[in-house]
């Protein structure tokens, strides 16, 4: 296994959850990793507990990862604090059940904002730095709803996972 004693890593999403064990088990393994969240209350006390648990540094940001923004602005920032960000890991998603005729177009493009458009910006933020370095792994979390259509009351979010693993082939071609 490729060690990842001393890079620096990027989890989305980890406040708690899925996010929290992803960033955990990278520092765990040597990884400085930056968190970010939109529960700041939430994503402070994970913060703390991976600092204490593993003795890494952590930097937070709590921010709507949908506005370009302020992805730009906290890669910056990692970027800045610890040298380089060699992992990405798009983890943050929403998935709400709905059948299609409770789907309003704003929750459509809530799901589609948070589980692509989020992911599209953090790789377009971070992309030149890994391609300077000439090294960066980037992981997308999707879904088999992405694959399979998932379960009946899942139409968004089975059609915005099936987006990510299309952006991920597509990137991966790049």
């Amino acid at each position: 296994m490729e060690s990842l004693k001393g890079m620096a890593a990027i989890v989305t999403g980890s406040a708690q959850g899925m996010g929290k064990g992803i960033a955990m088990v990278l520092a765990q393994r040597g990884v400085d990793v930056a968190i970010c969240d939109v529960k700041q209350d939430v994503l402070e006390a994970t913060a703390k507990e991976i600092r204490e648990a593993t003795g890494r540094k952590v930097i937070t940001g709590a921010f709507d990862i949908t506005d370009e923004s302020a992805v730009k602005k906290f890669v910056g920032e990692v970027e800045s604090g610890f040298g380089k960000i060699d992992i990405l890991v798009n983890n943050a998603g929403i998935h709400p059940l709905k059948p299609i005729e409770e789907i309003e177009s704003k929750e459509w493009d809530l799901v589609f904002a948070v589980n692509v458009k989020a992911s599209y910006y953090f790789c377009k933020a971070i992309l030149p730095g890994m391609r300077s370095r000439k090294f960066g792994r980037i992981i997308s979390i999707s879904s088999e709803a992405g694959k399979n259509g998932g379960t009946v009351a899942a139409l968004h979010y089975a059609a915005s996972k099936g987006a990510v693993l299309a952006f991920v082939r597509n990137l991966a071609q790049q």
